[in-house]
């Protein structure tokens, strides 16, 4: 019975719906929604009602890929008293950030964070765009229009200069970079000394050759458990599966084991 009525629907299916744009956008989008991805609107993809249960209680917040700095004005408008530590490794776009005029307890840099302390080539495909990327990219419409060389370092020795010994969350947000910027905290994840960590997951992971399963492998003997990110929910990711690596874009929190981020 099953496998007639399964026949019968793709039957009408590929008479009716098959190539109906408008049907085709509005399933995309409910699975979209259902699976907790391509959606970057942060006031009703779940990081603004996920950021409003926590981010009263932080202190000290990165935001590693501030571009233009949305996020950082986000971010202070849940929590005004926050430190906060901006990495903008682009000269045009970290004069755009510093337009704001930010308060004194918001730190502007204008290098990016990595796992070694090294100058690389920024691919620029238009100027201030939040898709510049450390990586070229592949299959999509628009090529790199120039290469700019950025200064780069670890949040290790960031926080050594700073003398920072805690931080309550990490955002990060570097276009494929993600990996090489946790490489470079290991070792205040190994000492618990950071609470939180939001990294993107998405197409730019193509171009930096890096999988979803990557990350969950850094963070395998590591004091932290992985999320998702719903609109409605963050979702514990009790472990790797093949399924998580579709390269569709979403965002993840990596939080320490003895905190409940529900």
């Amino acid at each position: 019975m099953k496998s007639i009525l399964l026949s019968l629907f793709y039957k009408i299916f590929d008479l009716f719906l098959q190539k109906n744009q408008l049907i085709y956008k509005i399933c995309k989008h409910c699975v979209d929604r259902y699976r907790g991805e391509n959606n970057s609107d942060i006031y009703n993809n779940g990081e603004y009602s996920f950021l409003k249960r926590h981010a009263g209680d932080f202190k000290i917040v990165f935001d590693v890929g501030t571009n233009k700095g949305e996020w950082a004005k986000f971010i202070l408008g849940i929590n005004k008293n926050i430190e906060l530590h901006c990495f903008e490794p682009s000269v045009y776009t970290f004069k755009k950030l510093m337009e704001n005029n930010f308060p004194d307890n918001v730190i502007c840099n204008n290098f990016g964070l990595s796992s070694r302390k090294e100058a690389r080539k920024l691919f620029v495909f238009e100027d201030g765009a939040g898709g510049n990327s450390l990586y070229k990219r592949y299959g999509i419409k628009k090529e790199a229009q120039e290469k700019e060389q950025v200064a780069m370092d670890t949040l290790e020795n960031y926080c050594r200069g700073k003398n920072i010994k805690k931080i309550d969350f990490v955002k990060i947000d570097t276009e494929g970079h993600e990996l090489e910027v946790l490489k470079g905290m290991k070792s205040l994840l190994k000492e618990n000394r950071i609470k939180m960590i939001q990294f993107e997951y998405g197409g730019c992971n193509l171009d930096a050759r890096v999988f979803l399963k990557d990350i969950f492998d850094f963070f395998k003997d590591l004091d932290y458990k992985i999320y998702k990110i719903f609109p409605n929910e963050v979702k514990l990711i009790e472990s790797y599966g093949q399924y998580l690596d579709n390269f569709q874009y979403a965002n993840y929190v990596a939080v320490q084991k003895k905190i409940n981020p529900k």
